[in-house]
């Protein structure tokens, strides 16, 4: 009997890596400090939402807080030193925010929304051969905008902040037979972006184009990092 248990473990399949066998949210996974820091911005990001919501009539008398929808469509690709062959892909993107402005030229915009993230084409990661990964994300990013008026109805800004995100679910295909497949557990259920863009506001429409940079890991056993380019339109209320 303990030859054929020998036997068959020769047989069998080697297993995947050994973070493909951890189990558990993951929402631990980076250092305590940096997921209070995260969790403080999203926190703030909620708060100006909730401000620009919730605004006493004084504070709408003045007019310092524009609240509006915003939905685009972007490319998000991964990249790393493990990442080989990633390609762009196409996805939907949509959010709600508010912008506060402290004075003519400086204000911060806090948004809340989806996104998704990921990358198509034959690629590999880590040695794992895949055809497309999606990962959809909720979130909050918290951005420092300065504007200028270019007339009296339109205005151009630039903005750069700190994008907070918590993955909401994820789908993958492998290329052919791959026995290295992705499961939910090895995606970092929380990321975190530097997020960069020009945005520009005629009247109650505003076109915008950002780019994100992943800071953080987005797989547990790569160094794969989310980068994506967006363009958006959105809607002043």
């Amino acid at each position: 009997r303990l030859c054929e248990r020998c036997n068959g473990s020769a047989t069998r399949p080697p297993p995947q890596a050994s973070s493909m066998q951890r189990r558990g949210p993951s929402i631990f996974r980076l250092s305590d400090n940096f997921s209070r820091l995260m969790i403080r911005q999203i926190a703030i990001a909620f708060g100006i939402l909730a401000l620009a919501i919730g605004g006493t009539a004084e504070v709408n008398a003045q007019d310092p807080v524009q609240k509006g929808v915003r939905v685009g469509y972007g490319f998000a690709t991964l990249g790393g030193s493990d990442v080989n062959g990633a390609s762009f892909q196409g996805g939907v993107s949509g959010s709600v925010f508010a912008r506060i402005d402290f004075s003519d030229t400086f204000g911060m915009q806090g948004e809340l929304g989806v996104s998704l993230k990921g990358a198509s084409g034959n690629f590999a990661i880590s040695h794992n051969e895949y055809e497309s990964i999606d990962i959809r994300y909720l979130e909050a990013p918290l951005l420092f905008v300065a504007s200028t008026n270019l007339t009296e109805s339109v205005e151009t800004s630039l903005f750069v902040g700190p994008t907070i995100g918590m993955s909401v679910g994820d789908t993958w295909a492998a290329q052919q037979d791959a026995v290295n497949n992705l499961f939910r557990e090895e995606v970092n259920q929380i990321k975190a972006d530097a997020t960069a863009g020009v945005a520009l506001q005629v009247q109650r429409v505003v076109l915008d184009l950002r780019y994100d940079y992943g800071l953080t890991k987005t797989f547990v056993f790569s160094d794969a990092k989310n980068q994506a380019v967006a363009f958006s339109v959105g809607y002043l209320f």
